[in-house]
């Protein structure tokens, strides 16, 4: 469970996107460099229909959960945004939670760019 620390990165596009990042108590980061790009972004809904919950689980560790209050449509947009946070836990996946107008879950319209919803957030994973 993600409880206690809250660290508040902040990044902006236009003026008012941002995206927090929550992670454990105890939870012990390995960053790598701030610029890094060696991560994946991933929605949620682009799970293929022969995903295995507990070999992903065994393969990575859940180091921290991204949200916004203003979220972003465009993936770009939202790689900026989040870069920072992501690097410094060490993360390698990012798995989007993009929501249509009404807040439903959605599959993205196309793998780059917007995605024809908004990023609310998503949970940052590292290798074990």
């Amino acid at each position: 469970m993600l409880v206690g620390l809250l660290l508040i990165l902040t990044t902006a596009v236009g003026c008012a996107a941002r995206y927090s990042v929550e992670t454990a108590d105890n939870f012990v980061p390995k960053p790598k460099p701030l610029d890094c790009v060696s991560f994946e972004l991933v929605a949620a809904s682009e799970r293929p229909a022969d995903f295995d919950e507990a070999a992903f689980s065994r393969a990575f560790e859940q180091v921290g959960v991204l949200s916004s209050d203003e979220p972003v449509s465009n993936r770009d947009d939202f790689l900026r945004l989040v870069r920072t946070h992501v690097c410094s836990l060490g993360g390698d996946v990012v798995v989007m939670d993009v929501r249509d107008a009404r807040g439903a879950p959605m599959r993205p319209v196309k793998s780059t760019g917007d995605t024809g919803g908004k990023i609310a957030g998503g949970i940052i994973y590292r290798h074990r």
